[in-house]
């Protein structure tokens, strides 16, 4: 049985303790990393309360139009606004505002409907002939 030098087991050591030292760093960086982040998402957090907040105060402190236009940008009827909903005592004007709006949507397809006889490419049946 062969036993190593003195020499070779001081460097193997000297190697372990490089390693260690090495992965203490590492631990430390990593931690450090860690702490970072989550201060960062701590202050991500905050802010983004902070935001909606001042939304919520915002739209708090609108007037009834402004309310209004920033339910049409996104597209529903404002629950807010009671007048919105068209309840009519007389049906015959409900019955003529909704004529009117319909015929407004569909005049350009009326167009359309119009010159659809006119239209190119639309052979009418006829029997060819040889």
């Amino acid at each position: 049985m062969k036993f190593e030098t003195r020499n070779t087991y001081a460097e193997s050591i000297n190697d372990l303790q490089n390693d260690i030292a090495l992965l203490e760093r590492e631990k430390a960086n990593k931690l450090q990393t860690f702490e970072d982040r989550k201060h960062n998402l701590a202050a991500l957090l905050e802010s983004l309360k902070n935001l909606q907040k001042s939304v919520e105060d915002e739209r708090a402190h609108m007037t009834d139009e402004q309310k209004k236009l920033a339910d049409m940008e996104r597209g529903y009827v404002s629950s807010d606004d009671e007048g919105g909903i068209d309840i009519s005592d007389n049906e015959e004007e409900a019955g003529e505002e909704e004529k009117e709006v319909v015929a407004s949507t569909n005049n350009r397809f009326q167009e359309r409907n119009d010159e659809e006889d006119e239209e190119e490419g639309i052979l009418i049946d006829t029997p060819m002939v040889e």
